[in-house]
């Protein structure tokens, strides 16, 4: 699936053979040829390879299927195809794809844990780029199971029936602005957060964040999303 790491041959001198002797004109003409085609063709194996090697390390820390790196692999061949590299950084892009990847199989596994596991990219990047690959590309990506998520993270915490119900009336209740892109873990730390404050039930909002698998810090943005939805559905006539 990955491009070579160092392995291919790089074009030396064009005028002498490797004990110095000089070579043939029709011999140092093909070079050069071979040349020209090496330094015009180098710059998109560099990327490549860039994004190879940032996906794999992604596949080995978060130890996804090589199934899901191979789609990781594919996404950012669609993405550099259709010319969404210019001007960006192809390990913003190859983390991109990676997160894609894993939506589009079902793999369970966060922005936080992909920061955490390649934190030259932040999380905030990804999801931007996440969203534009997805809109430009038209990925088809299902939409995350919440209810299982929000049942296997109430179990943790022991939270009965309706806090699970209130959870996911707010979810079912926010846009898709508001969910694609983010972490589902982070949102249903925050959905359930919110509704055990309207329930009156209460709860700490660390250990929340905790048994989702999420930061604080990412459960408190995603708290003020639901919440803002929250206040124009309820402002609304």
């Amino acid at each position: 699936m990955f491009p070579d790491y160092g392995l291919s041959t790089t074009i030396g001198s064009i005028n002498a053979d490797y004990v110095g002797r000089a070579l043939p004109i029709e011999v140092s003409r093909g070079m050069r040829r071979l040349k020209w085609y090496e330094r015009t063709t180098m710059p998109d194996e560099g990327v490549i390879n860039k994004a190879a090697y940032v996906i794999s390390l992604l596949a080995d820390k978060l130890n996804l299927p090589r199934p899901v790196a191979e789609t990781a692999m594919s996404i950012f061949r669609r993405a550099q195809k259709a010319g969404l590299l210019l001007g960006r950084s192809s390990a913003h892009i190859a983390v991109a794809s990676t997160y894609a990847a894993c939506r589009i199989a079902g793999v369970p596994v966060s922005l936080d844990e992909i920061e955490k596991a390649y934190p030259v990219v932040r999380k905030i990047s990804a999801a931007r780029m996440y969203r534009k690959l997805v809109r430009e590309l038209g990925l088809k990506v299902p939409k995350v199971d919440m209810g299982d998520y929000v049942w296997k993270v109430a179990t943790k915490l022991g939270l009965d029936e309706r806090g699970v119900n209130e959870a996911l009336r707010i979810l079912e209740t926010a846009s898709n602005d508001v969910i694609t892109g983010k972490s589902p873990g982070a949102l249903v730390a925050a959905a359930i957060v919110v509704a055990c404050g309207r329930l009156g039930i209460k709860v700490v909002r660390k250990r929340v964040a905790r048994a989702a698998g999420v930061t604080d810090a990412s459960t408190r943005s995603r708290i003020r999303d639901l919440e803002g939805v929250l206040a124009c559905t309820t402002a609304s006539p």
